[in-house]
């Protein structure tokens, strides 16, 4: 199941209930940019095989999809390894420190 999600700039992103995910143009640079932190995040838990998550940056791309869900603000990203090629990615806003 598909559906119009508003808000990309740059593209007319499409939500994918099934997968849960924003699916962008392939011209749009927010699509490039979430499936290059994909590709990174994909690499680090190869690099660190006996991980089951870790905490990182938002990166531009997903701070604009981010805000498109509903999540304006996050600063951060807790990225958890759930499966073989599965992985969830959860953003929050870390505290400024004092």
């Amino acid at each position: 199941m598909t559906e119009s999600y508003p808000g990309c700039r740059d593209c007319l992103a499409v939500y994918d209930a099934d997968s849960k995910s924003l699916e962008h143009n392939d011209s749009c640079p927010v699509g490039a940019g979430i499936a290059a932190t994909t590709v990174a995040d994909k690499e680090w838990f190869e690099r660190h095989p006996n991980a089951t998550e870790y905490h990182r940056p938002v990166s531009w791309a997903e701070s604009v999809e981010y805000g498109l869900r509903g999540f304006p603000g996050a600063t951060h990203v807790l990225v958890k390894h759930l499966a073989p090629s599965v992985r969830a990615r959860i953003p929050y806003a870390r505290k400024a420190k004092a």
